[in-house]
């Protein structure tokens, strides 16, 4: 236990001689201390000496749940628990990472998950900047937007993609702003998340899908062209 108020910085600042000591040599920055949820503790945190990729957990697919719309599963804590979450949480995401870190794996355990709602909660609009055929057959035809029926491939289809999900957002918040001014229950407002979910709950059709766009190898749709870094 520690001395109330102390600061873990000194277990941190020791962490090439812990490293050293416990058979892992100059690989200190491979070690993580950090405080536990337990009073006065300090946790840990050691690579696995054999890297493990749990698999996806066999589970039925409920859009609305207590996590929030559309939820999937996102690896492991390092309990060892499988970590739920859900698009409501995190409706912005960048994957970040060296060449095979993992990124696209990533990617794809996420759209392998989401295509389960295809069609009746979710549709998709997917571009691979490089024009690679990672993201092919992962969700159905009929998951996708009718004007991008399958993964875009290449710069300049990608942005043509991107343009028109800018456009979809205008169309999409617009369609809310006239559906509370047409409302006559006097509430305070209307947001596509609330009107999704309340649908979902009562089993009636959902009036907005929530749209899933994934674009991968981002990078080459910027130097494509000087145009599309302007863009």
């Amino acid at each position: 236990k520690l001395r109330e108020g102390s600061s873990i910085q000194p277990f941190r600042a020791r962490l090439p001689d812990i490293a050293r000591g416990i058979g892992m040599g100059d690989k200190a920055e491979f070690i993580q201390v950090e405080n536990d949820s337990q009073p006065r503790t300090v946790r840990v945190i050691l690579p696995r000496p054999v890297k493990v990729i749990p698999s996806i957990p066999t589970y039925e697919s409920i859009p609305v749940s207590e996590n929030g719309y559309l939820p999937l599963y996102i690896g492991q804590t390092v309990d060892g628990m499988d970590h739920i979450t859900s698009v409501e949480s995190w409706p912005h995401m960048l994957v970040a990472g060296s060449t095979q870190s993992g990124k696209t794996t990533l990617l794809k355990t996420v759209l392998v998950q989401l295509a389960r709602y295809a069609g009746e909660y979710a549709e998709f609009l997917i571009a691979d900047g490089k024009g690679e055929t990672d993201y092919m057959n992962l969700v159905p035809e009929y998951g996708y937007v009718p004007l991008f029926p399958e993964v875009q491939l290449g710069p300049e289809s990608a942005l043509r993609a991107l343009e028109w999900a800018v456009e979809e957002m205008e169309r999409r918040r617009q369609f809310i702003v006239d559906l509370y001014k047409k409302s006559t229950s006097g509430s305070a407002g209307v947001s596509a998340i609330s009107l999704f979910k309340d649908m979902v709950t009562q089993k009636k059709k959902p009036l907005l899908k929530p749209l899933i766009v994934i674009v991968d190898e981002f990078a080459d749709i910027i130097i494509s062209s000087k145009k599309n870094a302007e863009l």
